[in-house]
């Protein structure tokens, strides 16, 4: 690996994070829970097709050496959104010391 490269994946699942984390990839772009599509305050997701459950329905999660980003999307198999706004994510990344 040349100086300064960053070991990525975009993967449509975040289930797969675990096999990232054993690679060493440092960083892993998903969406396919899409927040998990119905949130209501303070409870979150009501539902996510994932083995993980809510552990990965949207946001950043960083288990060493994988940051992993999770985004909710601008659509989805099933057209009802409840609490859980489409997204569209713009990420900056920068050199670490």
């Amino acid at each position: 690996m040349s100086h300064g490269s960053v070991p990525f994946v975009p993967q449509s699942h975040p289930g797969q994070s675990p096999v990232a984390r054993r690679a060493g990839i440092d960083l892993m772009l998903s969406g396919h829970v899409h927040g998990g599509q119905i949130r209501f305050p303070v409870i979150g997701s009501v539902l996510v097709p994932s083995i993980y459950g809510r552990r990965y329905d949207c946001g950043l999660f960083h288990e060493a050496p994988t940051v992993l980003h999770v985004s909710r999307g601008l659509s989805g198999d099933q057209p009802l959104r409840f609490g859980c706004k489409p997204e569209a994510t713009l990420l900056t990344l920068r050199a670490g010391s």
